[in-house]
């Protein structure tokens, strides 16, 4: 079985993907990365800097390059079910508003790359959290000790760090094996 997660964000965009593995001490072999759009747009466009890329790129267009680049990974890894970080409002309706169409974006990507209905799973990371024995409110530092402590992977982004719980989260509760963490 593999569960993609994703940690919606349209600066940098974790993903990671939890699979069934016999080689490793778990069970559970995890593939991540991040998507950072002014980088990669920066590069594709060919702008000489960042502050060109940020001034000649829009919301839509970095909406559309984190959808394509995680249809991408989609049909790259074939994932089972796809866990996606649920918005949240902080006090910018801006960006809860950005957020909430890169998700649409998402999950329209995950209806068009899968050939049959099923749902995307939709949650919020201190949830994903606390359904593995983490606190719902430790910190990035504190995300990525325990992903170390527990579940023995080295993990240096704090989008791949958020990814990574979605992706684990999801991979266990399809396996209904809660008390196996």
């Amino acid at each position: 079985m593999r569960v993609l997660g994703i940690d919606i964000s349209s600066v940098a965009t974790g993903w990671a993907v939890a699979e069934s593995s016999e080689s490793t001490e778990n069970g559970i072999n995890l593939y991540n990365g991040c998507i950072v759009p002014i980088d990669e747009l920066k590069i594709i466009k060919g702008f000489r800097s960042k502050k060109e890329t940020k001034e000649q790129t829009t919301d839509f267009g970095i909406l559309c390059h984190i959808a394509s680049r995680c249809g991408d990974i989609m049909r790259q890894y074939n994932p089972n079910i796809v866990v996606i970080e649920d918005c949240y409002f902080d006090k910018n309706v801006r960006t809860l508003q950005l957020l909430s169409r890169l998700s649409g974006a998402v999950i329209w990507e995950w209806w068009h790359t899968r050939r049959y209905n099923i749902d995307p799973l939709v949650i919020s990371a201190a949830s994903a959290r606390k359904f593995l024995g983490c606190k719902g409110t430790a910190t990035k530092d504190e995300i990525k000790k325990f992903l170390c402590d527990r579940f023995h992977y080295s993990i240096d982004d704090d989008n791949m760090a958020d990814a990574s719980v979605l992706a684990l989260y999801g991979y266990k509760k399809l396996l209904g094996d809660k008390h196996a963490i």
